[in-house]
Formats: C-alpha cells, structure tokens, sequence
C-alpha cells in the first residue's frame, strides 16, 4: 500500500510538471481554462485509476481469504495395536500356515473386539472445507517384505490391490477409516517384532512404509501430500505414527 501511494503522488506530481511547464503565472492574465480543465481530468483520471485498481485487489483479497476459509486439510493419525498369530490347517491335507492378525486398541467401537488381518487407521479432514475424490497409496518394497515374512507368515489376499483405496469425499472436521496394507502388515507379526533390548538399541527390522495422499477440494484444485510412516514394533504391541514430508498444490483439475 506505500508503495502504491508513493507512485500515486510522483505520478501526480509529473503530470502537474508537465502541465505547469514554462507556465508563467500573471494575475492581469485570462487564467487559460482548457489547460486548467485538462489538467484537473488527467488527475482525476489517475486517482480513478487507484481507485479502481484498489477496489481489484480488495476484490482479489477476498477471494483468496474465501478459498483459504473452504480449504480442506488431510491427516492421519498415529495408532496402536495388539498382533498374535493364527494357525490355519488345511480340511484336505496337512498343510498349515500361519498368518498375523491385529487388534486396533482404542478401537471406534469399543464393543468390537475382533481381530482381523485388516486393520484401520483414521484420516482426519481438519481443514474448513471438504475434500473430494480422495486417493491412497501404500509405498514400500514389497521384495523386501516377502523375504522379510518368507516361511513364517502365509499372505493371503490381492497385495496390488490393497496398497490403494479410494473415496469419494470427507467433509470438514469429519474422518474416514482407511485400510493399512495387508501384505505389509504380516511383517509386523509378533515373531518378526524386536525384543524390547533390541528396540532400545533401534533394530526395528521393518521395511521403509510410506503413505501418498491426493485429494481435490471444492474448486478442483488437487493436492498431494506425503507421510513417512513409523512403525514401531516390540512383540505383540505396534504404534504406527506418521510424519510429513511433503505438500504439493498441483493445478486445477478439467
């Protein structure tokens, strides 16, 4: 706002320079009043011009304070589990296999005590406004994984198709529950889990994990952002936390 003010007045003092230019000033003399008309509509002219130029960035301003006011904001948020293991033999034949299944402590509803080889986390929108067309992807080596469980926990499931979800939309202040990856989560299984001396000592022992979230708001502007998950692991008891990495604000969607 100085700054426009400053050339406001050295644009009005340039345009009375040019005006007043070898004018000499006589009383007994006929004030010229075409010169003095035009000179009065130029400045008129350039104060309409700020006017005008200040009632757009005003303009400007209060859009941008809308948008911000209806942007949505997702994330996730840390969880903790309880895993054993499940034996399965076959009705047919000897084989047996094993698999870990997991137990959301502090579950949304209490009631449900169920432990299941998909478990849940929650993603919070606590921006002010709702998001739309919501995409995840789980991110990890899934070589490592399946050298890491190799002989000791049996996977059982579509492992492509579990590491991304989709939603159609969470409004503000609300949250959605959002499946953790399946085929990643039998390496957390409770004979692959750090003693608590080797946790201490910071062997984890578990692959890098990392959550992709997109999602577009209510002008279709698409937004990404990435989480580096943490998964800490000592026998039978899993926190999972997560920490940004990045945000990226991408261009509007057709």
């Amino acid at each position: 706002m100085k700054t426009l003010t400053k050339i406001l007045i050295i644009t009005v003092v340039l345009v009375s320079i040019a005006f007043l230019w070898k004018e000499h000033f006589d009383l007994s003399q006929t004030i010229k009043s075409d010169k003095v008309s035009a000179y009065a509509t130029a400045i008129a002219a350039i104060l309409t011009a700020f006017t005008v130029y200040l009632l757009y960035k005003q303009n400007q301003q209060q859009i941008a304070e809308l948008k911000a006011s209806n942007l949505p904001d997702l994330y996730p948020t840390k969880a903790t589990f309880e895993t054993h293991d499940t034996k399965v033999r076959s009705v047919t034949s000897d084989f047996e296999y094993t698999y870990a299944q997991f137990f959301r402590i502090k579950e949304v509803n209490p009631e449900i005590k169920q432990s299941s080889r998909i478990v849940y986390i929650s993603l919070h929108n606590i921006g002010l406004g709702a998001a739309k067309q919501i995409r995840i992807v789980w991110k990890y080596d899934r070589v490592e994984v399946e050298k890491l469980t190799n002989n000791i926990y049996q996977h059982v499931g579509n492992s492509y198709l579990e590491d991304t979800a989709e939603f159609d939309f969470v409004i503000a202040n609300t949250k959605i529950e959002i499946p953790l990856p399946e085929f990643y989560m039998q390496c957390c299984g409770m004979q692959l889990n750090s003693d608590d001396s080797n946790f201490l000592k910071g062997n984890t022992g578990k692959p890098s994990l990392t959550l992709s979230i997109s999602y577009l708001d209510i002008y279709n502007h698409k937004y990404q952002k990435e989480f580096i998950v943490g998964v800490a692991a000592i026998l039978h008891h899993i926190d999972i936390i997560f920490s940004q990495t990045t945000l990226k604000t991408l261009s509007a969607s057709g």
